[in-house]
């Protein structure tokens, strides 16, 4: 709660910030409007810019393959001449003497790539890209009739040093010569910075090229992300089909708007916070004081919500707090004691249950015993006749009920020395595949695992035991039923928490058992089992922090599901 002095403190503190925000907000508004109106006109100067530059480059390219593809060119009309002379099938050493010619040429007007192909679509010469030389390609005759002369962007292989790569260029082709006799002539020039450099202005616009697929093919000169905030611009590099091949991406950033901005912002802060220095003193004292024993306070309530009831708060004022934080502290040693007491009943209950139940089921095999005893007796005295007979059957009887106790008495040792878990890392699928093995041949068990499961801090032999558990359980259930099939699953059940499922194909679990399943010495076998399987697999998933339930199978049995935490 805010004491009267602190809400007079911020509301001193808040009339001294009102017009110097005012002021603030109204002077950052009207410096954005201007900046942001000030990127617009700079938007549109930087698109012209780049407009022109790509009509330069490109017009560039279509006059000096103009000038190759021209019939009074001396490579391209002595080759005319040698085609009409000899034919398509030009000798050897006019090949080579063309060859030899085309690489200056191409270099002399400023070509990357030149390319003659006959009217029959044979590479004629390729200097940037001798390995096309003698191979037929009609597509260069296409795009030479489609574009007659104009310029478009594409990908074309160059070799360079010792590998042949695909580089952008802006290429030119058009036909050369007559009716009779003519060449596609293809020039062209490869993209670089050069197309986007006087687009630049350091620090406030700057220019890359990407594919359609964002790859850059010519850098920034920059952080290109960096420059954040203002206009993006793209402009397209068309092909011959019409579609951008890449696109040429412009950024302007708005560092000086930011800039201004921020010291604007810096001056303001300053101000206020000259203006708020004398009146928030008093009030940060006082609050710091009053906040200080109120934490903790808090950390005392977080400490008993953990369950840490040996935390007290420590508060050396003397006032309300302290009075609270006393009677927090005697609260604490209160709920302790009565926690110690409620463990204490909670065990004494449990085991006097247990021993309810361990007596029961003692008692059970004493009366077969005892009455075979006093059969004995009473017909040994009348040295009945079938004596021997009667001997043997009851004798028969007591060793069965003595065999019967001492399985009692081992089951329950083995519930009462279950030791703490030795947790390790541990793949559960392996877990249940081996438990699984064990009842191969003897009935039919399906494990579906799910194979990529995170791996799991438990006690490996304690979660084996459990399966075990369940699937003898599964085993007897299924005994009796036409269709006898026992299926193991795994899954993950939620983030931190893998899950186990045995179901069956039996009778089911009827609605009166359902609330005694994991109580010790509950059985429905009859004499045939102790009611502490399921005791133990609860005992054993308590331990690890998880959960055992019981639910009906879509075979029309039970369905057993142990949640395991991964830690």
């Amino acid at each position: 709660m805010i004491g009267l002095r602190t809400r007079l403190t911020f509301s001193f503190a808040a009339l001294a910030l009102v017009p110097i925000a005012a002021a603030a907000l109204v002077s950052r508004e009207v410096l954005s409007s201007r900046y942001h109106q000030e990127q617009r006109t700079l938007a549109d100067n930087v698109r012209r810019a780049a407009h022109r530059q790509v009509e330069r480059f490109t017009h560039r390219v279509v006059a000096s393959t103009a000038a190759i593809a021209s019939s009074d060119h001396p490579l391209v009309g002595s080759l005319l001449i040698d085609l009409a002379k000899f034919g398509p099938n030009l000798p050897a050493d006019v090949l080579r003497s063309t060859r030899e010619r085309s690489a200056p040429v191409m270099r002399g007007v400023g070509l990357d790539a030149l390319t003659i192909a006959s009217a029959r679509g044979l590479i004629i010469t390729a200097p940037h890209d001798r390995s096309a030389e003698d191979e037929v390609d009609a597509r260069l005759i296409a795009r030479a009739r489609r574009q007659d002369g104009k310029a478009t962007f594409a990908f074309i292989p160059i070799f360079t040093g010792d590998t042949i790569d695909e580089v952008l260029m802006c290429e030119a082709a058009r036909i050369a010569g007559g009716d009779d006799q003519w060449v596609a002539v293809a020039g062209a020039v490869a993209v670089g910075p050069g197309l986007i450099d006087p687009v630049r202005q350091a620090g406030v616009v700057d220019a890359r090229i990407v594919d359609p697929k964002g790859r850059v093919i010519v850098a920034a000169a920059g952080d290109f992300d960096a420059m954040a905030g203002g206009p993006r611009l793209r402009l397209p590099l068309v092909g011959g089909d019409g579609e951008p091949v890449a696109w040429v991406e412009v950024a302007i950033s708005d560092a000086s708007l930011s800039a201004s901005l921020s010291e604007l912002s810096r001056r303001a802060v300053l101000l206020a916070a000259l203006a708020l220095a004398v009146t928030v003193a008093l009030g940060f004292w006082v609050a710091r004081r009053m906040t200080r024993d109120l934490d903790r306070l808090v950390t005392g309530a977080n400490a008993a919500a953990r369950g840490d009831l040996d935390h007290r708060v420590t508060v050396t004022s003397r006032d309300e707090i302290s009075a609270v934080a006393h009677a927090f502290n005697a609260m604490m040693i209160d709920l302790k004691a009565s926690k110690e007491k409620l463990v204490i009943a909670e065990r004494l209950a449990a085991w006097q249950e247990v021993a309810r139940r361990l007596a029961h089921e003692i008692k059970n095999p004493l009366t077969p015993i005892q009455m075979s005893v006093e059969t004995m007796r009473r017909t040994f005295a009348t040295q009945h006749p079938e004596f021997g007979e009667i001997f043997e059957e009851s004798t028969a009887t007591i060793l069965e009920e003595t065999a019967r106790l001492k399985r009692i008495v081992g089951d329950f040792s083995e519930l009462a020395r279950i030791p703490k878990p030795k947790k390790q890392p541990c793949n559960v699928d392996d877990i249940v595949a081996g438990a699984v093995a064990l009842y191969r041949g003897s009935i039919a068990v399906k494990a579906r695992l799910a194979g990529d499961l995170p791996v799991a801090h438990v006690d490996r032999d304690q979660i084996a035991q459990v399966i075990i558990n369940l699937l003898e359980n599964a085993r007897d259930a299924v005994a009796t039923s036409e269709l006898q099939e026992i299926i193991v699953t795994t899954d993950l059940a939620a983030p931190d928490r893998i899950a186990i499922t045995v179901s069956d194909s039996g009778p089911g679990i009827s609605p009166d058992a359902r609330g005694h399943l994991f109580a010790p010495y509950f059985t429905t076998k009859g004499g045939r089992g102790t009611g502490l399987g399921l005791a133990i697999a609860h005992r054993i998933a308590s331990d690890h922090g998880g959960t055992i339930t019981a639910g009906d199978s879509a075979m029309g049995g039970a369905s057993f599901t142990v949640e395991l935490p991964l830690r």
